[in-house]
C-alpha cells in the first residue's frame, strides 16, 4: 500500500466502516465498564458498594440520609 498518497474511499464504505468503528467502542466501553452481569454478579456488586457506603457514614464522609439516596440510586441503575 502507498501510503504517499491519501486513501479514498466511498460515502457509504466510509459510513460502513465509522459505524463499525462506533459500535466497537461502545462493546469495548460496556465491557469495561465492569457492569455486573448476572444477578449473583450484581448481588456481589451491590453488597460491596454497600459496605463502602456504611464505611463512609461511620467515617462521618456523609450522612445517612445520602448513604440512602446513593444505595436507591445504585439499585435502580443495577435494576434491583
Amino acid at each position: 500500500m502507498n501510503l504517499s498518497r491519501p486513501v479514498r474511499f466511498s460515502k457509504e464504505d466510509a459510513t460502513k466502516r465509522y459505524e463499525g468503528a462506533v459500535k466497537a467502542i461502545k462493546e469495548r466501553m460496556d465491557v469495561g465498564r465492569g457492569e455486573p452481569q448476572s444477578d449473583d454478579d450484581k448481588q456481589r456488586a451491590y453488597e460491596g458498594f454497600e459496605r463502602r457506603i456504611k464505611a463512609a457514614v461511620r467515617e462521618g464522609k456523609m450522612t445517612r440520609e445520602e448513604a440512602g439516596e446513593k444505595l436507591e440510586d445504585y439499585k435502580k441503575r443495577i435494576g434491583r
